[in-house]
């Protein structure tokens, strides 16, 4: 059966949802042989499973290729509650289709985040969200902002929720902002970024060195967000994960932290009276193609390699063909956790200046065929005639377009985009 997997922190047998639909169980039966990833009883046999010294033979198909985990069409909808996401008793969700009373101005805060989707939702529709203004539920439909706009649509996927997510909460008594965004993947993706969204804001905001050492409040953050998520939420993290990136804005200092492959990117005019806009990549892409996180990886038990037919490096346990992760670090995954995959942030700060004039936080939906300068170009024409709002919207549009243009089917998409000067 080739090498076996002998880890000694092997994790427990897979178990598949009990009340996955027969229609599903087949679809997943039929992914899991095309991509020789588990066997048709949909559990990988941790002890003895193993693939030859040979990257798999088997043709991955064209729709799975481009994806963070070769396991992200394999999803159940998840009838027995939303494990730990949702509302709260006393907040509101609003869908973009109804008519709605004008909205208050805010005055201390405002925030704006994603609802987990729980159940089937048409293609390219929109993320319902949770909003605030003062602490208060607002009608977001009356909403409308010259500096800041924003897009969570789901994409073309097979019975698949969207499994992106996002965050913008503003405190202008404190003059402190946070924007994030959050792309699951995996079996319970959609469940695992809707926590994160939940639970890393505030455990970034409300840590007491937030004003003194932004940088360790983030870290403290991401750490203890990540460890909450395996150990005390009620979601099957071993093969579902997210990544996240998010900004943080104190004042005048910007700080950045991403895991994975989302991204933030700053529009700065390049010299003093050109009229041209430069992208400046804030995070890094943790692909596994970057010797460092393979060297890291290929350290702790893993091995990164590209199979025949596929599009991206992928991480995998020694000896076996799972996880099959194209990235290398994400929020959960503990099986890809116990060969390598963190979920430690890199962290950049910038001191804003008044030629730094958008920032854009984006899944990696627009990345996959959008660069940073494009985006960023896109972003400063289409603001400056239509408004800031009408520029995310246009960022899906484009992000859509090239996606049906090269696959089969079309990633989820979001984008955040603030108007800084």
């Amino acid at each position: 059966m080739g090498s076996a997997c002998v880890r000694a922190s092997a994790p427990v047998p897979f178990t598949p949802p009990k009340k996955t639909p027969g229609l599903e169980r087949r679809r997943l039966s039929i992914l899991q042989a095309s991509l020789n990833v588990m066997p048709a009883s949909g559990q990988p046999e941790f002890g003895n499973t193993g693939r030859s010294s040979e990257p798999p033979k088997k043709e991955m198909p064209k729709h799975v290729r481009r994806m963070s985990t070769n396991m992200i069409l394999l999803h159940a909808t998840d009838s027995d509650g939303d494990a730990g996401g949702g509302l709260s008793e006393h907040s509101t969700g609003y869908d973009m289709s109804k008519e709605v009373a004008p909205c208050p101005t805010p005055k201390q805060s405002l925030a704006i985040a994603g609802i987990v989707t729980k159940d089937d939702q048409a293609p390219f529709s929109s993320k319902v969200v949770e909003f605030t203004i003062d602490g208060e539920a607002a009608p977001i439909e009356s909403w409308s902002s010259s500096r800041l706009g924003y897009v969570c649509q789901k994409g073309l996927k097979p019975e698949m929720p969207n499994q992106d997510d996002f965050a913008i909460l503003e405190d202008y008594e404190k003059d402190c902002h946070f924007y994030g965004v959050f792309d699951g993947h995996g079996q319970w993706g959609h469940q695992v970024a809707n926590y994160v969204r939940r639970h890393l804001p505030k455990h970034i905001m409300e840590n007491e060195q937030l004003q003194t050492d932004t940088q360790q409040a983030i870290l403290d953050g991401f750490a203890r967000t990540n460890d909450e998520l395996n150990n005390d939420s009620l979601i099957d993290t071993r093969l579902s994960g997210c990544t996240v990136t998010v900004a943080v804005r104190i004042g005048k200092m910007l700080y950045t932290a991403g895991v994975g492959d989302s991204r933030a990117v700053l529009g700065r005019v390049k010299s003093h009276g050109s009229s041209m806009v430069t992208a400046v990549d804030l995070t890094i892409d943790h692909k596994c193609s970057i010797p460092e996180e393979q060297k890291r990886i290929q350290s702790a038990g893993g091995e990164v390699y590209r199979a025949e037919m596929d599009l991206q490096h992928r991480v995998y346990v020694r000896g076996c063909n799972y996880p099959g992760l194209a990235v290398t670090r994400a929020f959960g995954d503990t099986i890809a956790a116990a060969v390598g995959v963190i979920a430690v942030p890199s962290i950049k700060v910038v001191e804003l200046k008044e030629r730094d004039k958008f920032l854009v936080l984006a899944s990696d939906g627009v990345w996959e065929f959008i660069n940073s300068q494009s985006a960023i170009d896109l972003v400063r024409e289409t603001t400056a005639r239509v408004g800031i709002q009408k520029a995310a919207e246009d960022l899906f549009k484009e992000s859509k377009f090239l996606w049906m243009n090269e696959e089969d089917v079309v990633d989820d998409i979001t984008a955040i985009i603030i108007q800084l000067h």
